[in-house]
């Protein structure tokens, strides 16, 4: 299959072809062991190694959400096999299955999702922040760099030549190399031309992240949900609920990691990437929170602890954790208001404006100045040849 001949059937064609191989893998994953791998991982850590959870599942001990899409909710479906491989119920009923059994996954519609669908609700207020950050002079620099990348790009695979058009190719072209489909790659692609597609990719990531408002109404529905769910646990301890797992998107995990200040532009998520944020309380009752990336798609790399920005140490303590996501969490219930908020410009656009009404001030001063002095000069002459006249008139005569 070539890329150019038909460019916007071909490559929709394409992007469906990689998005249902990429469901198909997750179809199969107990075979390819990547979700069932990290629920393996998850029964070690909650469960065998600190009996956060009970080995059989518990309904009352853990609730799952997903995003409203069949390889999310497919995904969900594989981390609860590795992670609750059927045994005895809470009520002693053994499951017939032998590999798998039932566990509920809550989800709603994305029309209905306030936490982890923003990206696809209206919100006029990160629109216009999004429209502010690509008329800036860092996303104008990067375009102004590798435009010449750009046009090529647009021409070979019939996209649109802007910045967010590109970077979506290496998105389609980094599917089909995980899947190991690079047969499908053009004659214009090969593994030089997907490492400066990267390259591009890793700056226009980091441009796109550094905003902390878009940060923040991008990832900010999730810390305050987070946030919220450690409130109602140190609230009631009595509660048997323990862990609420969420399964969504890479760009959920950015956006998350974003929100938190602790985003590495140049690391994109990778498969079955997942954060983990752990409430400890200590025996006087004190409390702090742990942060973890896991990117590793084999499971040999440990996850990796990070430091929240503002946090006294990477234990973070609960109060301190509270404080510094205050400005960064976005709760559900303010998420309307926040949307229809109106977006003044910037610090830079103001300044240019200011000296560009100074400037006109200045020049039509200086216009005033010019013209009014030029006339004076010519009224002068004009009175001055007057006289010079009437002089004459008076020698004539006799």
């Amino acid at each position: 299959m070539e890329i150019g001949v038909q460019p916007a059937h071909i490559l929709q064609t394409l992007w469906g072809r990689i998005s249902g191989r990429r469901d198909l893998v997750s179809s199969h994953l107990l075979e390819c062991g990547k979700h069932f791998s990290l629920g393996r991982f998850f029964r070690r850590r909650y469960i065998l190694d600190t009996n956060l959870l009970f080995q059989n599942y518990t309904k009352k001990q853990i609730y799952i959400v997903s995003t409203d899409f069949e390889r999310t909710l497919m995904s969900a479906e594989s981390n609860l096999a590795g992670m609750f491989p059927p045994g005895r119920t809470s009520s002693g009923v053994r499951w017939v299955g032998e590999h798998w059994q039932p566990i509920p996954i809550h989800t709603r519609p994305v029309s209905q999702d306030k936490v982890f669908a923003i990206r696809r609700k209206k919100c006029p207020h990160l629109d216009q922040l999004k429209k502010q950050l690509e008329e800036s002079n860092p996303y104008g620099q990067v375009e102004a760099e590798h435009k010449k990348l750009i046009d090529y790009l647009a021409d070979k695979s019939g996209m649109k030549a802007t910045v967010p058009d590109i970077a979506q190719l290496y998105d389609i072209f980094f599917c089909q190399k995980q899947n190991n489909l690079t047969q499908y790659w053009p004659e214009w692609m090969n593994n030089t031309m997907f490492r400066t597609l990267k390259e591009f990719q890793d700056k226009v990531v980091t441009v796109s992240h550094s905003v902390p408002e878009i940060n923040r109404f991008l990832g900010g529905p999730i810390v305050a949900r987070m946030v919220k769910n450690m409130k109602t646990r140190l609230e009631d301890k009595e509660s048997p609920l323990r862990m609420y797992m969420f399964s969504a998107h890479d760009t959920t995990v950015s956006a998350l990691l974003s929100a938190l200040q602790v985003f590495n532009p140049t690391v994109n998520p990778p498969y079955i990437s997942c954060v983990m944020v752990e409430l400890y309380q200590r025996a006087d009752n004190s409390s702090y929170v742990q942060v973890y990336f896991r990117n590793d798609s084999t499971g040999q790399i440990p996850p990796h602890k990070l430091h929240i920005p503002g946090c006294a140490s990477s234990d973070c303590e609960f109060s301190n954790f509270l404080e510094v996501t205050k400005s960064l969490s976005l709760p559900e219930a303010d998420l309307k208001r926040e949307c229809n908020k109106k977006v003044f410009p910037n610090t830079t656009s103001i300044t240019i404006l200011i000296l560009a009404v100074l400037l006109m001030v200045v020049i039509l001063i200086s216009i005033s100045y010019f013209y009014l002095r030029r006339r004076k000069a010519t009224r002068y002459e004009e009175y001055r040849l007057t006289n010079r006249q009437a002089d004459d008139d008076d020698e004539e005569d006799p």
